[in-house]
C-alpha cells in the first residue's frame, strides 16, 4: 500500500488542514488501512465511495467507528452503494461518521465538504431496478454549495464527472476514486477504468490542481492490477 502525499496551496484558508482520501475498498481487510491512518494522522479522513462488494450488503461498521476515533470522517455514497437503505444510512451515522448524500456541510472556519451521490444509488431509488443506465448525476444542490464562502471540496467518486459537470462548478477541490488507476499502468497511464473506457483520462494523481484521483484499495476480481499499487492519498492543504 503507496501513500501519496498532494500538496494543495490556496489563499483562501486561514490554517492547514490534512486530508486522507480512502476510495474503493470492495470488502477488503480493513486492519491495514486503519494502521496507516493512525501513522498518517490526518486532520479529515474521505470516504468516496464503493466501501462494501457490489453484491454484498453489510457495512463495514467497525472500520467507520476506528475512523472516528482518529479523525472527522466525511463518506460519500458509491455505484457499489447503489442499494443503500434507510437503515443502512442510520448505523452508519451512529458511528459517527457524516455521510454527504448530495449534501455539504460546513467544516470549522474556513473549509465546507459536499458529497455526490453516484448516479447508480439515484437511479436505484427511483426504479428499485436492477438493471441501471448510467447518466449524469444529480447536480443541481451543487448550484447551492459553490456559493459557499469557503475553500470547496466535493467527494464525488466518479471521476469522469469532471469533464461532464464539475469542471465548470465553482469548486476549489475534487476527491475521487472509481478508476482504479486504470487497473494495468504503463509508463504512468492506465489501460482501462470504469465509464472512462480504454486509455482513460483521470485514473491517478491530480489535474489542473482541482480533481483528485485516488488509485484505490481493491484488486478488481476480474483482472488482476500491474503497475498499479494500492493506495492511501493524503492532501495537504495550506496558505
Amino acid at each position: 500500500m503507496q501513500i501519496s502525499e498532494i500538496y494543495i496551496k490556496t489563499k483562501k484558508v486561514v490554517f492547514p488542514l490534512s486530508i486522507a482520501l480512502i476510495a474503493d475498498l470492495h470488502g477488503v481487510e480493513t486492519g491495514p488501512i486503519i494502521e496507516q491512518l493512525q501513522t498518517i494522522c490526518p486532520d479529515v479522513i474521505t470516504i468516496v465511495g464503493d466501501v462494501i462488494d457490489k453484491d454484498d450488503d453489510s457495512y463495514p461498521l467497525a472500520f467507520f467507528g476506528e475512523c472516528v476515533k482518529i479523525a472527522d470522517t466525511f463518506f460519500s455514497l458509491g455505484n457499489h452503494e447503489r442499494k443503500i437503505t434507510e437503515d443502512n444510512i442510520n448505523a452508519i451515522s451512529t458511528t459517527g461518521v457524516r455521510i454527504l448524500d448530495n449534501t455539504w456541510q460546513k467544516y470549522k472556519e474556513c473549509f465546507c465538504f459536499g458529497g455526490m451521490t453516484s448516479p447508480f444509488v439515484m437511479e436505484w431509488r427511483e426504479t428499485q431496478q436492477t438493471r441501471l443506465k448510467y447518466a449524469l448525476p444529480y447536480y443541481k444542490w451543487l448550484d447551492d454549495f459553490q456559493r459557499q464562502n469557503a475553500f470547496r471540496i466535493l467527494l464525488d467518486h466518479h471521476p469522469e464527472n469532471y469533464g461532464r459537470v464539475t469542471r465548470a462548478k465553482d469548486i476549489d477541490l475534487i476527491l475521487s476514486g472509481h478508476a482504479h488507476g486504470g487497473q494495468i499502468r504503463i509508463l504512468g497511464h492506465g489501460l482501462y477504468a470504469p465509464h472512462q473506457g480504454f486509455l482513460p483520462r483521470y485514473t491517478s494523481g491530480v489535474y489542473e490542481n482541482r480533481l483528485v484521483v485516488s488509485r484505490g484499495l481493491s484488486n478488481s476480481k476480474l483482472i488482476p492490477r500491474f503497475g498499479n499499487p494500492k493506495e492511501i492519498v493524503v492532501v495537504n492543504i495550506a496558505n
